[in-house]
């Protein structure tokens, strides 16, 4: 699991398949497969703000494990710009990056279980986003990057769209408390560790 504290969240994933490698070594092995998705929210009391002074933005990241013969591979990854200076108010998208997250501070978190192949194609799809992809913090965040692999597993007509439609942002804008209270609801996933 993810930790509670940290001093350096967020470590860049310097090569991905070497990252991803140990996912072969129990590829063949019958276990049980995870689709974890871990929320730092702008506000424990009031998950859908969108913004705090003391907690900014907040983040969402995922962790996919498996569990085989007693073995257990977890990887953790975080979307971000690659260019870490503020770029809450700018339009335009700038490149992304993964980073391993597994440091990460967290309020919450949900699971899913996963069939093998569903691994398969979240593994795929994590080998095409850190191949290149843009962030933009109104279109392509965090929490689009976690919805994309939520989708992979559950189908998007079960969710309502998971929209925020603040007066100050874009309708197009997924944030943090927007998913979270969305998870909330859904019959597809479990509470793992609840807002205290």
């Amino acid at each position: 699991m993810a930790s509670k504290q940290t001093t350096n969240p967020r470590m860049l994933i310097s090569g991905i398949d070497d990252y991803i490698s140990p996912y072969k070594s129990i590829e063949k092995h019958s276990g049980v497969c995870y689709l974890y998705i871990y929320f730092r929210l702008p506000s424990i009391k009031h998950p859908s703000r969108v913004w705090n002074l003391r907690r900014g933005t907040g983040h969402v990241f995922i962790s996919l494990q498996k569990i085989s013969d007693g073995d257990t591979v977890s990887r953790y990854f975080g979307f971000y710009p690659r260019n870490t200076q503020p770029i809450i108010l700018s339009f335009r998208a700038v490149p992304g990056e993964l980073s391993d997250n597994r440091f990460h501070s967290y309020d919450a978190s949900f699971r899913i279980r996963l069939k093998s192949q569903q691994l398969k194609e979240l593994l795929a799809f994590i080998r095409l986003k850190a191949a290149g992809s843009s962030f933009c913090t109104y279109q392509n965040n965090c929490v689009h990057f976690a919805l994309s692999a939520i989708y992979r597993v559950v189908p998007k007509s079960s969710f309502d769209k998971v929209q925020v439609y603040h007066k100050f942002l874009p309708k197009s804008c997924a944030t943090p408390g927007d998913l979270y209270e969305t998870l909330s609801v859904s019959k597809s996933f479990e509470r793992i560790q609840p807002l205290k």
